[in-house]
């Protein structure tokens, strides 16, 4: 299998939106990806030295499955109307270049394929931090120096393994493998648009998803047709509500894991503090983000 993901530094006090962060920002959750011994192609550009920086990053972890996609957002065909939507009074941290992109760079490595995978997965470069992942399994704070001591191969209790890879890849069958939260809604506006308003909507996390050759090369295309209809109307959302319609347009292309809440239930070790949440916020039916890969 292939991991496909990016990495761009564009700061929220620009219009383009983004976290502003530099590569060693996401430097030592990366890290957890790359341990999995699995090939990684990165869409990156060249501001703030990204490409000089992960390539040195490899070089020094001698990790030699890797490609770099050198690619500027503003090149995206539908750079243009984003901005256009996107009012000076909306800057943020989220940049939709990068989010609405994710499928359509998942399906171009699904077709140059360099490392000749049958399986290929998006996931988001910091994905795999202490905010969502308990320290003591694992979970990376961002903007911290690597102490191999707690990744693998010499942590016996980190999730990140090559263990965790494969264990996606038999999860990935003919169907997109993706998570659910079971919570969170969409917005009545894409209801409407896809014809939904009377369905319970799936809610798909965007941060982890793939599969085989077929479904991504389908819903690729649904996607960008979504997409299109969406700015067409002038209405400008991420990758989730649309991967959300798509999954219950198309249920039977659809296989996903279920939680409720994105914070864990374990506190700091060092602090004896929770990530976001409190004590008492969790019951035992509530699910947390890192038990799905348990």
């Amino acid at each position: 299998m292939t991991y496909v993901t990016a990495m761009y530094y564009a700061p929220p006090t620009e219009k383009i939106g983004g976290r502003g962060y530099s590569f060693k920002h996401y430097e030592a959750p990366f890290y957890n990806i790359i341990v999995q011994d699995k090939p990684i192609i990165i869409y990156t550009h060249e501001k703030l030295d990204y490409i000089k920086e992960i390539n040195s990053f490899f070089k020094r972890y001698n990790f030699k499955k890797y490609k770099i996609i050198d690619r500027e957002l503003e090149d995206y065909e539908y750079s243009e109307k984003i901005m256009t939507l996107k009012s000076n009074d909306n800057l943020n941290d989220r940049n939709y270049h990068i989010c609405l992109q994710k499928l359509r760079w998942l399906n171009e490595q699904v077709e140059s394929n360099p490392f000749n995978s049958k399986k290929f997965f998006w996931v988001d470069a910091g994905l795999y931090h202490h905010g969502l992942f308990p320290d003591s399994l694992g979970g990376m704070e961002r903007y911290t120096n690597i102490n191999k001591s707690r990744f693998y191969p010499k942590s016996s209790s980190t999730l990140f393994t090559p263990a965790l890879s494969e264990k996606l890849f038999k999860q990935a069958g003919d169907k997109l493998f993706c998570i659910k939260h079971t919570e969170m809604t969409l917005g009545n506006q894409i209801y409407k648009l896809a014809n939904l308003e009377n369905y319970n909507v799936n809610y798909i996390v965007g941060g982890l998803f793939g599969g085989k050759k077929n479904v991504i090369n389908f819903l690729n295309i649904e996607f960008d047709k979504y997409l299109k209809l969406c700015l067409d109307n002038n209405m400008l959302h991420l990758e989730e509500p649309i991967l959300s319609v798509l999954s219950s347009l198309y249920k039977d292309r659809f296989d996903y894991k279920t939680f409720n809440k994105w914070h864990h239930d374990m506190p700091d070790p060092e602090t004896d503090s929770f990530h976001g949440s409190e004590r008492n916020s969790f019951t035992e039916d509530d699910v947390c983000f890192y038990k799905l890969f348990l």
